[in-house]
């Protein structure tokens, strides 16, 4: 069974936003795959910030494990799912194209 300590240790992308002296200053950091509006915290700094935002993140993920709510897990794919709280999946990022290097030249 996955525990707290198993979804802390994913490498979750965390998106950093530095906030102007009108909206306060400091830094905003979120997480994308657990939701920005949930798991998101403030600092005068980075570090302050990212500490602030671990201490979040726990208490959502253990508020989720109890719930018995699915948690999302980032993948090493470049195409991400997102699973919704219905069980369907959302994608997104960037299609893969594979491209020939050379080229004929037609005779």
């Amino acid at each position: 069974m996955k525990d707290i300590g198993y979804y802390m240790s994913l490498p979750y992308d965390i998106k950093v936003r530095e906030l102007s002296e009108d909206d306060g200053g400091g830094v905003l950091l979120s997480v994308p795959l657990l939701g920005d509006a949930a798991v998101n915290a403030h600092g005068e700094t980075y570090i302050e910030a990212r500490s602030k935002l671990e201490s979040v993140k726990r208490d959502f993920l253990e508020m989720w494990l109890d719930a018995g709510i699915d948690i999302p897990e980032p993948c090493d794919d470049i195409q991400q799912a997102v699973i919704l709280r219905d069980g369907a999946k959302q994608y997104f990022g960037f299609p893969v194209v594979k491209v020939q290097t050379t080229v004929q030249a037609l005779a």
